[in-house]
């Protein structure tokens, strides 16, 4: 509109978090690039169910505390406030099907949750090892990452498949789209095994 004059037009970078460990309200989260110290790779271990076999593939943001002036490695010590962002399928079933799994008859969605649901679910009630691995991106990388973040997770929508659109595949394709396959070298990352 002329008689307004110009304005940029700036990402909506809060989301809101599944989970909150049982507390019953809406959880969000700020992933504006800004506030975000690093982008881990987040992998947990392998568990005794069968899908689990083959661990899980996430990613981790280190978003700083609100009350924090500066963005630094102290923000690693901020947890309460990490978030943690996966491919995963989405299934409303009483108990999940493995052939609609294989099949591809489950939705797949980017899921995002407070790091420490993930701490209470792996490592607590699982007891499956969690590493977290800082990814080497440059600021704009980080950016360019924390928007397609945003993107899927407002637009997002797949077919998950256990063994060929997987967690692993789908994380690997996602950071492909950031950094292109040039500076990745897992080729065959059929499980978060193979990321690893």
């Amino acid at each position: 509109d002329p008689q307004r004059g110009s304005r940029s037009c700036s990402p909506q970078t809060r989301i809101t978090l599944s989970g909150g460990m049982g507390s019953g309200r809406a959880l969000t989260a700020d992933i504006d690039p800004s506030r975000i110290y690093e982008i881990h790779a987040l992998f947990a271990g392998k568990g005794p169910q069968l899908m689990s076999r083959w661990g899980h593939s996430l990613y981790r943001l280190v978003v700083c505390a609100p009350e924090r002036t500066q963005v630094g490695p102290e923000c690693l010590n901020d947890v309460a406030h990490h978030v943690a962002i996966s491919f995963r399928a989405n299934v409303s079933d009483a108990a999940i099907s493995y052939w609609k799994g294989l099949k591809g008859d489950y939705p797949s969605m980017l899921f995002a949750q407070p790091f420490l649901d993930v701490i209470e679910e792996y490592n607590k009630s699982e007891f499956r090892e969690l590493t977290s691995l800082p990814l080497r991106l440059s600021p704009d990388e980080k950016t360019f990452f924390l928007h397609r973040v945003l993107e899927a997770y407002w637009e997002y929508g797949g077919r998950y498949k256990f063994i060929t659109n997987n967690c692993a595949t789908e994380a690997l394709n996602f950071l492909k789209g950031t950094l292109g396959e040039s500076r990745l070298s897992p080729k065959y990352p059929l499980s978060p095994l193979g990321l690893h």
